[in-house]
């Protein structure tokens, strides 16, 4: 029991940390857009544009992420997708225009969109059915926590350090949580790892295609999306809303 409690503990920081990173970086860019406009001479849309490709990267390549993640196993994605991550937020440090900003918040977008499906995959293979729900309980609070902490920690390094320097830093933060993904390998196990032969064969249900169809998995797409809705209005408008309101 208190093998398993250690284990579960180990895996969930390191995993908890890689889904810190991912909604760090994220929100990250926002407090840069009045230095990048600065030296770009772009517009707000423009800038907007930077954000929208990072999301859409990341949102369309999730699901196909998730069927190589089923085939080839979780960790190589993780650890080469964290790298894409980090070091495109951190390479936006060295930009002398605009379109290479936007090249880069698409390759980060890329590299970002691997986490969910690894990070599910790993905990579903890593952590004891009993500690599941505080184990993506705790992968959600870990990502909310980065969202809150990236605008007032970039915000304050800004002032000390300017954009460059501070995209760099913020960017090389992953290089360390790839070691540490390499480190703790052999805890990270994936979804799959441990079943034995013929288990496919004995329990045998929807895939591909006919499984994202099926009513639990329609029933979470929607659930989800409504949640995205949401937190996406209130990271958007809400500062314009209680301007109008409350001056």
């Amino acid at each position: 029991m208190t093998l398993a409690l250690n284990t579960a503990i180990r895996v969930n920081a390191v995993i908890g940390t890689g889904h810190f990173l991912s909604h760090f970086y994220q929100l990250c860019l926002p407090p840069v857009f009045l230095a990048w406009q600065s030296a770009f001479t772009v517009s707000f849309a423009e800038l907007g544009l930077s954000m929208a490709l990072m999301s859409c990267a990341t949102g369309l390549l999730q699901t196909p992420v998730g069927f190589l993640v089923d085939r080839y196993g979780a960790r190589p994605f993780l650890i080469g997708g964290t790298l894409l991550m980090a070091l495109s937020i951190s390479a936006l440090s060295a930009t002398t225009a605009f379109w290479q900003v936007l090249l880069l918040c698409l390759l980060s977008g890329v590299g970002n969109s691997v986490i969910h499906p690894t990070d599910d995959a790993i905990l579903s293979g890593s952590v004891e059915r009993g500690r599941m729900g505080r184990s993506f309980a705790l992968h959600t609070f870990s990502g909310n926590l980065g969202s809150v902490l990236a605008p007032p920690v970039i915000a304050g390094l800004l002032a000390f350090l300017g954009w460059r320097s501070t995209l760099l830093l913020v960017g090389l933060l992953g290089v360390p949580m790839v070691l540490i993904v390499l480190w703790q390998s052999a805890i990270l196990q994936d979804q799959n790892r441990g079943r034995e032969k013929g288990f496919a064969a004995r329990h045998s249900g929807p895939s591909g295609r006919k499984l994202l169809l099926t009513k639990p998995m329609l029933l979470f797409f929607g659930f989800f999306m409504l949640t995205a809705v949401a937190g996406s209005g209130i990271q958007s408008w809400l500062i314009l809303v209680l301007h109008e309101v409350h001056g």
